[in-house]
């Protein structure tokens, strides 16, 4: 099957593996004869939308992955599933689902400029999702009790190293469903890949001291000034009696914290001399007007804990290598998969991603 990973460990259901299959068979054609620089969107998701162009199938085969699993605890009929896209950016997850028979298909993400394009790509190729939820975890959280339904599949990539507060949305995933429900949310900020930690810890220093360059696409609600003179900045506003010692001693302390929370730990020196504590992490860093994390670093079984203890049972799975247009990365990723599939030891180091996937008590 073509788009499921080669060598990966997938749900036990056949019927499932060919449903999701066709859909990544009927996306691919409709895909790959988008004219995306004719779509009436933002940059920030044509670049993605280009950027996906150049490798279609490992990125439809992601999300077949990903889907697949989502869904893994459904009965064989799918007609009666809600899947929820959770951060869905330019959409292709949910682009993916509409390919299968169920019931609905919500989109969400957290940037209205996203859920604006994304519904306009899904018009463009008739696979438009039915709901968009503009917000974070409160905002879906209305949006199913408003209109009293449950969800009952997960899924995302690379949203979870971005959410501000991962506890309380980890916390808050059971509210989604009165019903069952399974989430398989997948990560690439994999702290166990050295090669991955390699390239993030650059980018996260870049955005801390020296910040980022606004190319092409560049979101346009991310701050590409150095966080770092940023809080310094909100520091000296806030408190101007503080002596320029103190503002950059607080502004190095309270790298990953969103402005609110700067000033909650000022507030608490100024009133009861309690200086705040330094980052647990030497690079994490997030954008202190937005709380988007640069790629955050989190040991995936400390969220596993987290999700099991909120009544939703989890174990981590390990992520696969998609395949590529170069003829070397194809040939790389068959020992790469094979040895993330059967060797305990080693998938953590190897994998591209991580996931945690779980099911409600």
């Amino acid at each position: 099957m073509k788009f499921i990973y080669p060598f990966a460990k997938m749900p036990a259901k056949k019927n499932l593996l060919k449903q999701v299959n066709k859909a990544g068979e009927k996306l691919y054609r409709k895909f790959t004869t988008l004219d995306v620089k004719k779509l009436p969107i933002s940059d920030y998701n044509k670049r993605y939308l280009n950027d996906y162009m150049k490798t279609p199938e490992a990125i439809i085969q992601r999300y077949a992955y990903i889907l697949a699993w989502a869904l893994s605890d459904m009965s064989d009929s799918l007609e009666d599933a809600v899947f929820l896209d959770y951060g869905g950016g330019s959409g292709v997850l949910s682009l993916l689902a509409k390919e299968l028979p169920l019931k609905s298909v919500i989109y969400n993400d957290i940037y209205e400029i996203s859920g604006n394009d994304a519904r306009i790509v899904g018009q463009a190729l008739g696979n438009e999702a039915d709901g968009y939820v503009i917000g974070g975890v409160d905002a879906v959280l209305d949006f199913v009790r408003d209109r009293d339904i449950s969800i009952h599949a997960v899924g995302s990539y690379d949203v979870i190293e971005h959410i501000y507060d991962i506890e309380d949305f980890l916390k808050k995933l059971p509210e989604f469903s009165k019903e069952s429900l399974t989430i398989f949310l997948s990560s690439g900020a994999n702290m166990f890949n050295q090669r991955i930690v390699k390239v993030t810890v650059k980018k996260q220093i870049q955005a801390e001291y020296e910040g980022q360059k606004k190319t092409f696409g560049t979101k346009k609600r991310d701050c590409t000034r150095p966080y770092l003179a940023v809080r310094e900045e909100m520091i000296r506003d806030y408190r101007p009696s503080l002596s320029d010692k103190e503002v950059a001693e607080f502004a190095a302390a309270t790298r990953g914290l969103i402005e609110p929370d700067v000033r909650k730990q000022v507030d608490r020196y100024v009133e009861n001399g309690e200086a705040p504590q330094p980052p647990d992490h030497p690079t994490n860093t997030c954008d202190p007007y937005t709380g988007n994390w640069m790629e955050h670093f989190m040991n995936p079984y400390q969220l596993q804990k987290t999700l099991t203890g909120a009544g939703i049972d989890t174990r981590v799975a390990w992520g696969y290598y998609g395949r590529s247009p170069s003829k070397i990365k194809r040939a790389l990723s068959i020992p790469l998969n094979i040895a993330i599939r059967f060797i305990p030891r080693l998938n953590r180091h190897l994998s591209p991603f991580y996931s945690l996937y779980g099911k409600k008590r």
